[in-house]
């Protein structure tokens, strides 16, 4: 599988990934949203879905700037 090397597609792959995490985690997202804590609820998730998309896009584009 090519790497994504092109920031929109990048920015495309990150938008999809977090749109699932907040789909498969919807009481998840809820209760962070009430409790004001989402990132910490959502932690592991979420680290899961940056690993995907470091593994998806290539090294030369900056993930900070995607």
């Amino acid at each position: 599988m090519n790497l994504i090397d092109n920031p929109d597609q990048a920015r495309r792959l990150a938008r999809a990934i977090l749109s699932d995490v907040a789909m498969y985690n919807k009481e998840k997202v809820e209760t962070g949203i009430i409790n004001d804590n989402i990132f910490d609820v959502l932690k592991e998730e979420l680290e899961e879905g940056r690993q995907h998309f470091l593994s998806r896009v290539s090294a030369d584009l900056n993930p900070e700037q995607v």
